[in-house]
């Protein structure tokens, strides 16, 4: 895990330094760069993909709390009436709501209705904000059996 930098000795003549693993700062000529250089012909700015480690795109997000489900299958399932109902596709069970809602976004898409998507995103935005104030407001945010300090929404707590 060498890094090649280049360091200006003399207007005339141009100098190469390495960056060994432990950090020390050594001479292309020294030993230790020349062995470190060994390792394979990665340049520069060229990383070796970590094996065993996780992407970052699935990075880990903390668990909902009890009690708490995704929106589009709970809220609006439950407005359109097709809570609890799913079907499969391919071998796999979705919830229907899915289906629903990708069909009507890919209708929408491809009819070139672009600002009726951005209007639902809006909404849905919207919507979940105002579900999360008012779980606040009831005192929600705190799990079961957790010490709440905090003053439930109001600004001044008055001695409960």
């Amino acid at each position: 895990a060498a890094v090649v930098l280049s360091c200006a000795r003399s207007s005339s003549s141009r100098g190469m330094v390495k960056i060994l693993a432990n950090g020390e700062i050594v001479p292309d000529n020294d030993p230790r760069a020349q062995a470190s250089g060994s390792t394979g012909s990665m340049g520069p700015t060229q990383r070796r993909p970590e094996k065993g480690r996780p992407s970052e795109s699935k990075a880990a997000r903390p668990a909902p709390e009890a009690g708490e489900e995704n929106v589009i299958v709970g809220d609006l399932a439950r407005m359109v009436g097709v809570y609890g109902k799913s079907q499969e596709v391919m071998g796999r069970e979705i919830p229907l709501i899915y289906l629903i809602v990708g069909g009507v976004l890919a209708l929408l898409w491809l009819s070139g209705n672009t600002n009726a998507i951005r209007m639902i995103a809006f909404a849905l935005i919207a919507y979940v904000m105002y579900t999360q104030y008012t779980r606040a407001q009831r005192g929600g945010s705190a799990g079961p059996g957790t010490e709440d300090n905090s003053s439930g929404g109001h600004v001044i707590n008055r001695g409960r």
